[in-house]
């Protein structure tokens, strides 16, 4: 049985995630920089992990009607496999029969070949329903902050804290924000390039950004040699704003300090 490469290497990240703690970014990094995977693979594979990341509260509860038993007591290979499924099934819009094929074979090639039938009838009951069934189903008897949780897999603490911040009339256009793929963003490096000489759109704020959204950012030579990176709007709008802050001494020196 042949098993898809982009799902295997999405399911190798998740698993590091979930059993050593690693952050997703450099675990995929490092997992599609020792691959030979088509670029069409690499993109589904990228979808996979952090689209089953971001949804993994709403996932859990979906497949919590479906499965029997805690999803504590399930092999956590066997709980990632159905996971990347059903993020195929209720956000990729994947065909079901394809989503219950893929899986199975998944199951066999991470070691737990005895959950295939386990994993072939909890996807076949879950696929027979559209996502919005599904969550529907998940959230039903739900309230107020627990109905948020599950439908925007975000935890009632963070739920608390943006409607503190926010109040409750943006609060749920922020979850949904919150859950949606960033743009892909290169920052040209002051003094090395100038931003006109990278593919894509400028951004509409930072003076250094690129939006690149159809570029393999390690295609571009630019990345590669360092005279351009990948950055988030929000981190090159902190470096500009600092460094346009007076100071009242000499400004040779920086710390820079990064959550994590």
């Amino acid at each position: 049985m042949k098993t898809s490469p982009a799902r295997r290497a999405a399911y190798d990240v998740l698993h590091e995630v979930g059993a050593r703690s690693a952050y997703a970014n450099l675990a995929l990094a490092s997992r599609l920089a020792n691959d030979s995977m088509s670029r069409p693979d690499r993109g589904l594979a990228t979808d996979l992990v952090y689209t089953t990341l971001r949804r993994r509260m709403t996932l859990d509860a979906v497949l919590a009607t479906a499965v029997n038993r805690p999803l504590s007591d399930v092999d956590p290979r066997v709980l990632d496999v159905l996971r990347l499924a059903l993020t195929e099934h209720m956000y990729l819009d994947k065909p079901a029969h394809a989503v219950v094929d893929n899986a199975v074979k998944l199951t066999q090639a991470v070691g737990a070949a005895s959950a295939k039938g386990f994993v072939n009838a909890v996807l076949r009951r879950l696929t027979a329903q559209d996502a919005q069934a599904l969550l529907d189903r998940a959230t039903e008897g739900l309230t107020g902050d627990a109905l948020l949780e599950v439908c925007h897999s975000h935890p009632q603490w963070i739920i608390r804290a943006f409607r503190d911040a926010l109040g409750s009339q943006e609060l749920v256009e922020l979850l949904e924000r919150d859950n949606q793929a960033p743009r892909v963003t290169l920052v040209a490096r002051p003094g090395r390039i100038d931003r006109d000489e990278l593919p894509g759109e400028p951004t509409p704020w930072s003076p250094w950004g690129v939006y690149a959204e159809r570029t393999d950012p390690g295609s571009i030579d630019a990345v590669r040699d360092g005279r351009a990176g990948v950055q988030d709007l929000g981190s090159q709008l902190i470096a500009l704003a600092f460094s346009r802050a007076e100071v009242s001494c000499t400004d040779d020196a920086w710390l820079d300090m990064c959550a994590g």
